[in-house]
């Protein structure tokens, strides 16, 4: 039986081909979208936590779509690993995802410390966030960013307010890791937005991304690691050995 992982990291897939890897796992195989959801945070929660010490304070910034929800189970795993974890929610509460709202409302229940920013609010672009605010401070202090903000359905630039605490992340001293990809590099194309996450680690689920072949996406990567969110091996035989393309 092929080894899921060492298969996967060969493997690089366009956005609408990932998606297509999560509607047969769900409409296929009767996988529900929570359940690959879980995985998908568990297993980042327990890559992350197999670097870092338990101690270190870690904030989440998490988007509306799935890739938030995927940040929400990632907090609460480390949450429960013994890390101090904070999520700081940009988005609409009314315009959450499914899965998104499910995970965010567990933490809720449970009292985490979570604060929302409105991303329509309206602040100016290039604007200074307000050095004052709780959500800042969290992230000025924190050993650990998690971006779970844009997923690989995302085009184009990030809107402010997400483009400026994804500058204001990228300039402090910690370490980042991007979940699935950094938020504003393009999933098809590696082109590298105004502004992108620069992450030091990506956690990315089910296969590696078309774009990530693009050298100029490297720097903005850091260390690739592909993670497994629970796809029977059928799934890898029909859906992705057919796609295996050479290593950059």
């Amino acid at each position: 039986m092929p080894n899921y992982v060492k298969l996967a990291s060969e493997v690089f897939l366009t956005a609408s081909q990932s998606r297509e890897l999560d509607r047969v796992a769900i409409e296929q195989f009767g996988i529900h979208s929570l359940v690959l959801m879980e995985n998908a945070g568990n297993n980042a929660a327990q890559q992350i936590a197999s670097r870092f010490r338990a101690e270190s304070k870690v904030t989440v910034l998490a988007g509306s779509g799935n890739n938030g929800g995927d940040g929400w189970v990632i907090a609460r795993h480390l949450s429960a690993l013994g890390f101090e974890t904070r999520g700081i929610l940009i988005g609409q509460r009314a315009k959450l995802s499914p899965d998104n709202l499910s995970n965010i409302l567990i933490l809720e229940k449970s009292g985490f410390p979570l604060i929302t920013v409105d991303a329509e609010l309206p602040i100016s672009a290039g604007a200074p966030l307000e050095p004052s605010s709780m959500a800042a401070q969290w992230l000025h202090d924190s050993d650990i960013v998690i971006d779970a903000l844009l997923g690989t359905g995302s085009k184009g630039a990030p809107r402010e307010p997400m483009a400026q605490w994804i500058e204001f992340a990228n300039s402090i001293a910690a370490t980042r890791v991007a979940i699935d990809l950094p938020s504003g590099l393009d999933a098809d194309s590696g082109v590298v937005s105004e502004p992108t996450f620069r992450a030091d680690l990506t956690l990315t689920m089910a296969s590696q991304k078309i774009g990530f072949i693009n050298r100029k996406a490297r720097p903005w990567l850091g260390e690739i690691i592909v993670l497994p969110i629970g796809l029977p091996v059928k799934v890898i035989q029909d859906k992705i050995l057919s796609h295996i393309h050479p290593r950059w």
